[in-house]
């Protein structure tokens, strides 16, 4: 149950995968695809952090390698 409940999941959830619910492969599809979207976010919020503490530019925001995963300008290395 706990491991469980740290990988995300509602607790209506977790109690239909425990007690052998016919839902539970819909469930974990679910769950799963949350998963992906939340580490996604994640992976861009690291290469945004990553890119600043590598940058020379003394205004980050005028860099376009940061610039560019921001979507700040519509196009890699524009400025």
């Amino acid at each position: 149950m706990l491991r469980a409940k740290e990988a995300g999941p509602p607790l209506d959830a977790i109690r239909a995968l425990v007690t052998g619910s016919a839902r539970r492969t819909d469930l974990l599809r679910v769950q799963a695809d949350a998963l992906r979207s939340r580490i996604a976010a994640a992976q861009t919020s690291l290469a945004l952090v990553e890119c600043a503490l590598g940058c020379a530019h003394e205004d980050v925001t005028r860099c376009p390698h940061f610039r560019q995963p921001t979507g700040a300008t519509g196009r890699a290395g524009a400025e």
